[in-house]
């Protein structure tokens, strides 16, 4: 059945997975996307990681913590800018790793490839689960704070999305920086419950960090957690 995502809020999501239990990898030295609440995205693309550099990086936190058993490739680079060395990583863990395929989670500002790519493969493949940075629900906004979202707007991407959450039937996780009055407003969180009601999904709500240079703050902790009660009763 079709989890609300409402449910499944940022609050679920804190009780419920140890993050002890998974390593955050890269892709890219440096990132093209250029999104305005990033560090990395200051630099540019320096250069593509290839597939044996990313599966080396949960070899050496294996070594650390052997009880790793989640993968998220979600450190420097946008995985659909080098999907060809992703999907090859992810392969090779999710055969030869001992990781549930659905414990390796691609993430995407929501660039078309990569749901071609994903959607493109067999049932008898390694297919991960899917993480979209969404970070603003209007689309006008969500281009001020991704310089290069790609051509998709954002009632496209979760579409896209969640035909690959129907393929597969795991949850799409929905990532979104709270940014103190940007994208933490009654308009913006229920235009998101809107446009995932009823979907497969669930939504993570993560407080920005302050960056060198940036006005952007957090809000507080009782508006990040009043977001998430909205969220929840919407």
């Amino acid at each position: 059945n079709a989890e609300n995502p409402a449910v499944r809020n940022s609050r679920c999501a804190a009780k419920n997975r140890d993050p002890k239990d998974g390593v955050c990898v890269s892709t890219q030295v440096g990132c093209a996307v250029g999104c305005a609440f990033c560090m990395t995205g200051r630099s540019g693309l320096i250069r593509q990681l290839g597939s044996a550099e990313i599966a080396a990086q949960v070899a050496a936190a294996r070594r650390i913590n052997p009880g790793i058993r989640k993968v998220d490739f979600m450190g420097m680079g946008e995985p659909s800018h080098n999907l060809r060395a992703v999907l090859e990583a992810v392969q090779f863990l999710g055969t030869y790793g001992d990781f549930g395929h659905k414990s390796l989670v691609i993430s995407t500002v929501g660039d078309p490839r990569i749901f071609d790519a994903l959607l493109s493969l067999k049932p008898t493949d390694v297919r991960p689960g899917l993480a979209v940075s969404l970070h603003s629900a209007i689309d006008e906004k969500r281009r001020h704070l991704i310089a290069k979202p790609g051509a998709l707007s954002v009632a496209e991407i979760i579409s896209r999305a969640q035909a690959y959450s129907d393929a597969v039937k795991y949850p799409v996780q929905y990532e979104w920086v709270l940014i103190r009055g940007v994208n933490d407003g009654k308009d913006e969180i229920e235009k998101l419950a809107c446009l995932l009601e009823g979907k497969n999904a669930m939504l993570n709500f993560i407080p920005v960090n302050r960056v060198e240079g940036s006005d952007f703050v957090r809000p507080d902790k009782e508006k990040c957690l009043a977001d998430a009660s909205q969220n929840e009763n919407s």
